[in-house]
């Protein structure tokens, strides 16, 4: 495959965010109240926005769920994004990208001043173009991707975006881009969930994304 550009997801396809974003939720539940999810649906919290998982895993109306987004934000700004680490292999594999002149973008549905300061603390601050979360109900995956593409100046014929989830799927598929799909991070857990989705690859490690990347 050759692309111009290379888009990735966060968390679970760039950082294993898994800890500090469950340590974020055990907050805002101890803080509001609420009856704490199992860690199997804590898990749950990683990927979407919070908003979104908040209301779905504690059934929350919208004015609660707000609340607790804030928390749970307070929480990561504060402690929960240095509980983070970048995924093996990954550095050196946005090295060699760039080395081949791709140009490289993060999507994602962070708080866009929160993703900078995680890629920062990672030291993967390599990228091109940062596109994520700024008004909280108005950015969809989809959106954060176009705007990537257009930090970049690339049309999204000659791009493809990485991810681990089902939402980077969709995402891709909503605006018509190339998508890979990798299971080494939190949304898919092996290759088979990804049969519902198209995809032009699947990466089970990093060394594979390399490989599918033309590295």
């Amino acid at each position: 495959m050759s692309y111009r550009s290379v888009i990735f997801d966060l968390d679970g396809t760039l950082v294993d965010t898994g800890e500090g974003i469950i340590n974020s939720v055990r907050y805002a539940e101890a803080h509001l109240g609420l009856v704490p999810v199992d860690d199997e649906k804590a898990r749950g919290f990683i990927g979407p926005p919070p908003f979104e998982a908040y209301q779905k895993y504690h059934h929350l109306d919208e004015e609660r769920a707000l609340q607790a987004v804030k928390l749970h934000r307070e929480f990561a700004q504060r402690q929960g994004i240095f509980q983070s680490r970048a995924y093996s292999g990954i550095l050196p594999l946005l090295h060699g990208l760039k080395r081949k002149g791709k140009k490289l973008g993060v999507a994602t549905l962070k708080k866009e001043e929160l993703a900078i300061t995680v890629l920062r603390h990672v030291e993967l601050d390599v990228f091109d173009a940062v596109a994520g979360v700024r008004d909280e109900q108005a950015d969809t995956k989809a959106k954060l991707i176009l705007a990537a593409l257009e930090q970049l100046g690339i049309s999204r014929d000659r791009a493809v975006f990485v991810g681990d989830s089902g939402y980077d799927a969709v995402a891709a598929e909503e605006i018509g881009m190339d998508f890979i799909g990798v299971i080494y991070g939190y949304g898919f857990t092996s290759a088979k969930a990804l049969d519902q989705y198209s995809h032009v690859g699947i990466a089970e490690h990093v060394d594979m994304l390399m490989q599918l990347l033309q590295l």
